[in-house]
């Protein structure tokens, strides 16, 4: 590496620096936004990820780095993007790491919590137990991984790590609690549910929701809810089939939520 350039993410302020990129050059490898939070604005990058960056410092002119010499940048997050679109999905290589290692705390369902050196018994980074010989096998295990890994983005192009969870955390993201445990019950699969597998008003399930979950049609519009119950159903691995009739002189919007999905799960 020549030169690393980090920053934090939980800076709410960080896309309006000016001069945020003002000491990379063409010597820096990696710009790397740390630890970003959940309202992170990823879309601010999207210029530079896939074009030319510009380093501007204070009392000087812009510089410009062309595309192949400027540093790649990385994210790094708990939650995932809050706008998946495909601009976002042809820009971003993902990497995803589960969360064996945890804190357990009051606000968590975690049952206990776990470090690395519950695994191996020992701190692997200052314990003198972990020889340099070790250390020189765990670098070289990492390199064959990377040599593996480039070898066969040559040929078949980017490759994504298995994106089911991610998805469901962006289902999730979308419905919110309180959308989530209202649906879990609204919509649960028994024999005597007639709320799923049947035909039924989209605008009467709004206005149960509004009602049985507490919430007002400031903070949920019909739009929202309507994205809220597609996010559900792919996560419940249901159909949501979309219908209108006439009833009453007008255009009346129906839609079923079938329990037997017939896709494949899709983002």
């Amino acid at each position: 590496m020549k030169h690393i350039l980090t920053k934090g993410g939980r800076d709410k302020e960080l896309v309006k620096d000016k001069f945020l990129f003002s000491n990379i050059d063409e010597n820096t490898s990696l710009i790397v936004i740390d630890d970003c939070n959940k309202y992170f604005e990823f879309n601010h990058f999207y210029s530079q990820i896939t074009g030319d960056m510009s380093s501007r410092k204070m009392h000087q002119h812009e510089q410009n780095i062309e595309y192949t010499v400027s540093p790649k940048m990385v994210f790094t997050s708990n939650f995932t993007p809050l706008n998946f679109d495909s601009s976002t999905a042809r820009r971003f290589q993902f990497v995803i790491f589960s969360d064996w290692y945890h804190e357990k705390t009051d606000l968590n369902n975690y049952r206990e919590s776990r470090k690395v050196c519950d695994d191996f018994g020992y701190d692997i980074i200052e314990n003198p137990k972990y020889t340099d010989e070790w250390k020189n096998e765990d670098v070289n295990f990492l390199l064959d991984c990377l040599h593996y890994y480039l070898a066969v983005v040559e040929h078949n192009g980017k490759i994504n790590p298995p994106m089911k969870k991610f998805f469901e955390r962006i289902n999730e993201s979308e419905m919110g609690d309180h959308f989530a445990e209202w649906a879990e019950q609204y919509f649960e699969n028994t024999p005597e549910n007639t709320r799923i597998n049947q035909e039924v008003s989209i605008i009467t399930v709004y206005n149960e929701f509004i009602g049985d979950a507490g919430v007002n049609t400031k903070d949920w519009s019909k739009k929202r809810f309507n994205k809220a119950l597609l996010a559900f159903c792919k996560n419940k691995q249901y159909e949501l089939e979309k219908s209108s009739r006439w009833e009453t002189g007008k255009s009346q919007r129906t839609y079923i939520v079938k329990t037997e999905k017939t896709t494949a799960f899709v983002p």
